[in-house]
């Protein structure tokens, strides 16, 4: 059911007039010659689940209690941490024993930049500074939560024309803010690499040959770390006992573009 158009009384919406992103949802002018950096801004963390019976009881349908919520947390909320380079495995060595703590910043320096030159060329230059290129396309995507989305083409440029290299984004406003919202498979199509603690750790043979993930931390297989992957985990506040490495398939990232 739709309300009469005179019914709508929401119009208190204020955005960042300053964030591009905000003005951008509102107006897509055109970009003759622009720069951005990618940087996170914040992090949905966990999915809805509802325990339907609470109890043993088939004649009572009203105990169904909610189990799980998501949360929307401050990307400076979590803990980044890289892994060693070129450090030889080790007997009795554990996970932990081959990364090292990093925070946001670091994250955000791992992420692309964007150049789109005359609102046409739309290029990705990576962090390894390699570059692909995409002809972009910004249209109105599905509502979510009844709040209009834009959903972001980018067509691979390449000689092979092949579809498969192509990206999809949406943009999703949450409160009064405007975000691009990634999966990590799409961040590591950005060679972002997010790794999950149960892969383990990256490793190769001493001559870099035979890449591989390991959890068994033992000299007998004369490997040593790549140095790729970046992992996550929550920082500990009040409301928890422990803190763990979190599953990135768990996570969307709500990401930001900054003006260079």
């Amino acid at each position: 059911m739709q309300l009469q158009d005179s019914l709508y009384s929401s119009q208190s919406t204020t955005t960042t007039s300053n964030d591009f992103l905000n003005n951008y949802f509102f107006d897509q002018i055109p970009l003759p010659n622009n720069s951005f950096q990618l940087v996170l801004s914040k992090i949905v963390f966990g999915d809805r689940q509802i325990n339907n019976r609470d109890d043993y009881y088939d004649d009572d349908k009203n105990k169904g209690s909610v189990l799980h919520l998501p949360e929307t947390l401050d990307g400076n909320a979590f803990s980044y941490w890289s892994v060693k380079p070129n450090v030889m495995l080790t007997d009795n060595s554990k996970f932990n024993d081959y990364i090292i703590l990093k925070n946001k910043d670091y994250f955000d320096s791992n992420l692309p930049q964007i150049e789109i030159l005359k609102n046409k060329l739309f290029t990705i230059i990576y962090n390894d500074d390699t570059e692909e290129s995409f002809l972009f396309n910004v249209k109105e995507s599905n509502p979510n939560n009844q709040r209009n989305t834009l959903k972001i083409d980018l067509a691979n440029e390449g000689v092979e024309n092949n579809t498969a290299n192509d990206i999809v984004w949406r943009m999703f406003a949450i409160e009064n803010e405007c975000y691009l919202a990634l999966t990590y498979i799409q961040l590591n199509r950005l060679k972002l690499n997010l790794y999950s603690y149960n892969e383990g750790i990256e490793t190769s043979k001493s001559d870099n040959s035979y890449i591989q993930f390991t959890r068994d931390f033992s000299s007998y297989y004369s490997r040593k770390t790549t140095g790729n992957g970046i992992y996550i985990s929550r920082n500990i506040d009040s409301y928890m006992n422990t803190s763990e490495y979190i599953k990135p398939e768990n996570l969307i990232f709500l990401l930001k573009l900054k003006e260079l």
